[in-house]
């Protein structure tokens, strides 16, 4: 089986997928998890188990928009694209896109 990177994106969680279920016989085998069919395979992975939520990069946001400034937001939001394999980031940035771009308007 060939290596995929993490942001690969769905091909990555097809892998992963496809190295945990036994006997898939379509997608829809391999995105289905206790008789739920799920929209996609990033979803799938995490209704069994395979990846683990946001909750730790949100709690890290969290606390990080309390003291620090909207640079140094943009920097650790980089380091989470760069470094870590965050499994939703459209929703991290959706939540926390007024505190990183806070200070753009007076940058700008």
């Amino acid at each position: 089986m060939y290596f995929v990177l993490p942001a690969a994106g769905e091909r990555y969680f097809l892998r992963l997928l496809l190295t945990a279920v036994r006997g898939p016989k379509s997608y829809e085998d391999l995105r289905t998890s206790d008789g739920t069919l799920h929209p996609t395979f990033q979803a799938a992975c995490i209704a069994r188990g395979l990846l683990e939520d946001d909750r730790d990069w949100v709690i890290c946001f969290e606390e990080a928009t309390l003291w620090q400034t909207g640079k140094q937001l943009r920097v650790l939001f980089s380091t989470a694209l760069v470094f870590s394999c965050v499994s939703d980031l459209k929703a991290l940035w959706e939540q926390f896109c007024m505190n990183i771009c806070d200070d753009l308007t007076y940058r700008l």
